[in-house]
């Protein structure tokens, strides 16, 4: 996630409003939950490290979008998360615990002081903010204390202090925060929630983060059920999240998908069915329901008709439908869509991002819709997802020895992605299809198995839970459609609480 830019604003001294906290702390679970499907630990959670994107007015009510400077702030903003200096890869599953006290210490997980943790610190992190944001005090001690003690004692408070989640500074607390950090301020990490469950378990006063709403702020429930034209923000998001290679992959899936639509593919730009050495079965209800989803909307938003969306028509469409993205955010998600760097989005590069592949498996039982959230759906399994992944490496393994290598790689190259500093000659295309080996070679033998295709292409995690992603979808009241986002406004730096460390950065790119 990518801070703004420009001298932080100083804090006003009025604490953020409960919406405004409860935005924030959405933000920060969504993007801990994010990091940790990644394997990431980030290790620094505090409130000096999330920034808002653009400066924002009156008790944490939004900043607008851009545009004219001097109008007043109509939408929240976005926080984002900076200084990654901490954070370190590791999975818990195969690596062993980490060990170096590493941190801010009065933010430091009970595990962390103790030298043996994992990526449930960062919660523990996240509910030492929330808290802290929600009453200008730590849950240990009073801000006035902290200056006088010793790093020994702050750590004896974080190991052994009983927390109060009831009295003190934390009486007034909502009831629904106080839920949350009771899920999160857990000494022992096996019992605390994680990111993801914090999500789930405290959507009802996540989701009272005003702008915030959509996929973002409520549980992966509600945003499977949501419809597509309310998820589409969040969609795409999540398909930036996946490698190059899975992503051309899912393109040229997405094109056979389409091709083999019956009656309603073909015409309007819609591709034709590529042949495959392996023929896949037929398409289930759900996928196709799911392309004639998909369909109805390219046709929304492609509206001069051309066969593709350029990012003119993607930010006009998202801004019409009530979508906060600034031209930037449009341009990255165009970036990661435009399989083919042609500069439009062709209905099967755009099915690619919005479907969720293995939630149309038919081994999902009633859970697949092809555009509901993959929870719980386990991956390609052996059902239809399953026979495609097979069908696509047998087109990609062209001389059927069983393995793909580099250059059969450059079959899924576009035309232009290799053009570099010598001119896309040889050497270049060969750089561009090894990177893209790479994602898929998990046992470095410089070949791609079926099964290492499969686990690259099937593979559905915590990553793939739309509630992990921000809707961006405007608020009722919160000022929608393109009228808000021309708007634009640089407005007064946001307050914030915990003695002002929540702060306002200016410039939103």
């Amino acid at each position: 996630m990518r801070g703004g830019t420009g001298a932080p604003a100083s804090a006003p001294a009025s604490p953020l409003s409960e919406s405004a906290v409860a935005r924030v702390a959405a933000s920060v679970l969504r993007f801990l939950a994010q990091c940790h499907a990644k394997h990431i630990v980030y290790r620094d959670v505090k409130p000096d490290n999330f920034l808002f994107l653009r400066e924002e007015g009156g008790g944490g009510g939004g900043g607008g979008s851009e545009g004219g400077r001097g109008a007043k702030p109509s939408t929240p903003s976005p926080i984002r998360a900076t200084d990654f200096g901490l954070a370190i890869r590791h999975d818990p599953a195969t690596d062993p615990p980490l060990q170096s006290r590493t941190g801010t210490p009065v933010y430091m997980a009970p595990e962390v002081v103790l030298q043996n943790y994992g990526p449930p610190c960062d919660a523990w992190s996240a509910g030492i903010m929330i808290f802290q944001l929600l009453t200008g005090d730590l849950p240990f001690w009073k801000g006035a204390e902290l200056s006088k003690l010793t790093l020994q004692e702050v750590w004896a408070g974080v190991l052994h202090t009983p927390i109060d989640l009831e009295g003190g500074a934390a009486a007034r607390l909502p009831p629904g925060a106080r839920d949350l950090l009771r899920g999160l301020l857990v000494r022992d990490p096996k019992l605390r929630w994680t990111a993801a469950e914090a999500l789930e378990k405290g959507a009802g006063w996540l989701a009272g983060g005003g702008g915030g709403g959509g996929a973002g702020a409520v549980g992966a429930t509600a945003a499977a059920d949501a419809p597509l034209d309310a998820t589409v923000v969040a969609r795409l998001q999540r398909y930036a999240t996946h490698g190059r290679l899975k992503q051309l992959v899912l393109t040229r899936l997405a094109e056979d998908v389409l091709g083999a639509g019956g009656e309603e593919a073909g015409g309007g730009g819609w591709p034709a069915a590529a042949p495959s050495p392996s023929s896949p079965p037929p398409l289930p209800p759900r996928l196709a329901s799911a392309a004639a989803a998909v369909r109805s909307l390219f046709a929304v938003y492609d509206t001069d008709a051309s066969g593709g969306i350029d990012a003119g028509e993607l930010a006009a469409a998202l801004a019409d439908r009530g979508y906060d993205v600034s031209a930037g955010e449009v341009a990255k998600l165009m970036s990661r869509l435009d399989a083919d760097g042609d500069g439009s989005v062709s209905p099967a590069e755009l099915a690619a991002g919005l479907v969720d592949w293995s939630g149309a498996d038919s081994a999902c039982g009633g859970a697949g819709t092809g555009l509901t959230s993959t929870d719980g759906c386990g991956g390609c399994g052996t059902g239809w997802a399953a026979a495609w992944a097979a069908s696509t490496f047998d087109e990609l393994d062209v001389d059927g020895s069983g393995t793909i290598d580099v250059d059969e790689l450059t079959a899924l190259l576009p035309p232009g992605e290799c053009d570099g500093a010598d001119g896309g000659g040889a050497s270049a295309v060969r750089a561009a299809a090894a990177d893209l080996l790479r994602e898929a070679d998990t046992d470095g033998d410089g070949l791609v198995s079926r099964r290492e295709f499969e686990a690259m292409l099937c593979e559905v995690g915590n990553a793939d839970r739309l509630a992990l992603y921000d809707g961006r979808l405007l608020g009722a009241g919160g000022g929608g459609g393109r009228a808000a986002k021309e708007a634009g406004a640089d407005g007064e730096p946001p307050p914030a609480g915990g003695g002002g460390a929540l702060r306002a950065v200016r410039g939103a790119e």
